[in-house]
């Protein structure tokens, strides 16, 4: 049941453009069973889960290497 759920998620995303046309920075991602065209970003929150700061970082595929997007 897991490997084949695993192949239909990898052969939904290759056939799926990897940017959105509308916005090339934004890049196709499939997180909590959802695909999606979003930023790359992070999201900084205390320990009460309170959020403290956002960050949106330039499309990048090394994720050592994300720079904060200056605007």
């Amino acid at each position: 049941m897991q490997k084949d759920l695993h192949e239909l998620i990898a052969k939904t995303i290759s056939k799926m453009p990897k940017r959105s046309k509308a916005e090339p920075k934004a890049k196709l991602s499939y997180t909590n069973g959802h695909f999606a065209y979003a930023f790359t970003g992070a999201v900084l929150t205390d320990g009460f889960g309170v959020i403290r700061d956002i960050e949106l970082f330039e499309g990048q595929k090394d994720s050592t290497t994300l720079k904060p997007h200056n605007e």
